[in-house]
């Protein structure tokens, strides 16, 4: 059965194949501190057309007189053998704003691109004020780090190793782009500002520990959600930021410098951590970024991609994703993380027609059900379906529905998911006297879901139009906490009612003060005068697990339905407590 939808879903598809570009804009940190799919697939575009670039710098390079002995290198002699492009003088070069002066060429061997960012890294002595000046000079704000995600991929390329020679700073890094905030009372000691101007305070929300596999383990982390709904987090070194006094005449330590010298041990450990410094402090330099405004040529990519052997097209992708998937049609723990994994890589593509959605989620729905016939006694396979869950979460991302059509939904036999489009104004003028959205199914008639409006507008400023996703699970088959055998016992939990869910797309982690979602599942008149609370699914607690705090609580009951009042968005679920 499974065989049949993949079949049917890749017909669809490749029939319609075409040379795409990937949507950033969709894309999140679902794998946390490891890299995504969609970013290695992006990363690699990036480091090929890096290279296609350098090519072309090659063949230029070795037209000089003096460079004609020069080889290039296989794949740029055929690259520059088989196309004009090297001959050509018009192409724009990556990482440079073409408004401001050119890099000097001892500074382009420092320069990185990830995600259509350049990060460069000045290696001048300079204090703060110098090094904010010499990245404005170029177009340039200093950089913003701000997940482990980025800083595991700056630290691999080597963005902050460096020697000193001759007088070095006593400081053992470059400045970055984020300061103490500062007002009319003064410099705060929790609240930071980046160089884009955003402020934030750290402790306003958890980091969870969930970096012990990361390079930065021993570190203090302090971390805060971002305006784009995501957690930001920022890594430092044990003890910092401490905001120790400089001098009599310098009593704070305003500025931060990312490491990148050993320590007097002849460590590398604390490379790529940050420490607070006195602002005028010479340090070793500056990092700075920029977004890339040179595009990426289609053409003169697909070609190089070609002669290196870099697959692009959706064609090639589904054809891989066949290729893993057909082999596999036991029910077991093997073939579904086979499928999973397959799954993972479609996140690549930038979007989905409703008709390839569809199929898709046949397989997915097709995928759960096995899931629900698995039985292990270690957490092997809820690090599956945490993985399925998340690929439920993004894929519903990049469905493409008629904006004129406010409600489009697929049903399933496992798991029934609406995309819901509501203007916030158009809404507000319909609902003068209600700050609540309710939501219904007439699939669930058991679950009754209000979002406040009010609330959701305060936390999403920048946008009128929201697109909601519920998806309501008919089992718990996703969320493997229990007995398979349903075998209980004095001191067992039970989970009762159906899991819902619900986001706001590219808002996932959206945390309120307030409460920003009630819900109401029934439950049978029989349990109400037992002990149930309001549970959400945490991805990091135990590798997942049903969390019962103040993030969730029970209201009370009217009629025969539990009222639950949540402040974030996310799955949820009644536990019957022992």
């Amino acid at each position: 059965m499974i065989l049949l939808f993949v079949l049917q879903f890749y017909f669809l598809i490749l029939v319609q194949s075409k040379f795409y570009e990937i949507d950033r804009k969709d894309s999140n940190d679902f794998l946390k501190t490891k890299n995504s799919f969609e970013d290695a697939y992006e990363q690699s575009k990036e480091i090929i057309e890096t290279k296609r670039e350098s090519c072309i710098d090659e063949y230029q390079q070795q037209q000089k007189i003096y460079r004609r002995h020069q080889v290039l290198s296989s794949s740029c002699k055929q690259y520059c053998t088989e196309t004009m492009d090297c001959q050509q003088d018009n192409e724009q070069f990556a990482c440079i704003n073409p408004l401001y002066p050119s890099w000097p060429p001892r500074t382009l061997k420092f320069i990185k691109k990830i995600r259509r960012i350049c990060y460069i890294k000045i290696t001048e002595i300079l204090r703060y004020d110098q090094a904010e000046q010499m990245c404005q000079r170029y177009g340039l704000q200093l950089a913003i780090i701000d997940n482990i995600s980025l800083l595991e991929q700056l630290k691999q390329m080597n963005m902050f190793n460096t020697t000193c020679k001759g007088q070095c700073p006593q400081t053992r890094g470059y400045y970055i782009g984020l300061k103490r905030y500062m007002d009319e009372n003064g410099l705060s000691l929790s609240k930071w500002i980046w160089s884009n101007n955003v402020t934030w305070t750290h402790n306003e929300t958890d980091c969870d520990d969930k970096y012990s596999e990361t390079s930065f383990a021993n570190s203090t982390f302090l971390c805060y959600m971002g305006s784009d709904g995501q957690k930001k987090v920022t890594v430092w070194n044990i003890g910092e930021p401490n905001n120790r006094q400089y001098s009599a005449f310098q009593r704070d330590e305003q500025c931060v410098e990312i490491i990148a010298r050993p320590d007097n041990t002849g460590s590398y450990e604390q490379i790529g951590k940050l420490n607070d410094i006195a602002c005028i402090k010479p340090t070793l330099g500056a990092i700075c970024q920029m977004d890339d405004v040179k595009p990426i040529n289609k053409t003169r990519f697909k070609y190089f991609a070609k002669i290196i052997g870099f697959n692009e097209t959706e064609n090639d992708l589904l054809n891989d994703f066949l290729s893993k998937i057909k082999n596999f049609s036991s029910i077991n723990l093997d073939s579904i993380t086979v499928m999973t994994d397959a799954l993972e890589k479609l996140l690549v593509l930038p979007s989905f027609t409703i008709e390839q959605a569809n199929n898709v989620l046949n397989i997915v729905d097709q995928i759960v059900n096995i899931a629900g016939q698995i039985e292990v006694e270690n957490n092997s396979l809820k690090t599956i379906t945490n993985k399925l869950l998340h690929f439920i979460d993004l894929f519903q991302v990049k469905i493409q529905i008629n904006n004129n059509e406010q409600i489009t939904s697929f049903q399933y036999n496992n798991l029934n998911t609406s995309l819901i489009n509501i203007n916030f104004d158009r809404w507000q003028q319909e609902n003068k006297n209600n700050e609540w959205f309710s939501i219904t199914s007439d699939h669930y008639p058991n679950s009754i879901v209000q979002l406040n409006m009010q609330t959701l507008r305060a936390q999403v400023e920048s946008t009128d139009n929201y697109r909601i996703i519920k998806t309501i699970f008919s089992n718990f088959y996703l969320f493997p906490q229990i007995n398979k055998t349903n075998q209980t016992n004095e001191n067992s939990h039970q989970l009762i009612g159906i899991p819902i869910s619900y986001q706001i797309v590219n808002w996932t982690n959206i945390r309120t003060d307030n409460d920003i979602i009630r819900f109401q599942i029934r439950i049978d008149e029989s349990i109400q005068s037992r002990n149930i609370s309001c549970v959400y699914w945490s991805f990091d607690e135990n590798n997942g697990a049903w969390i019962d705090d103040n993030g969730c609580r029970l209201i009370g009951y009217i009629d025969d339905y539990a009222q639950c009042s949540c402040n974030h968005l996310t799955h949820f679920a009644l536990l019957l407590v022992c």
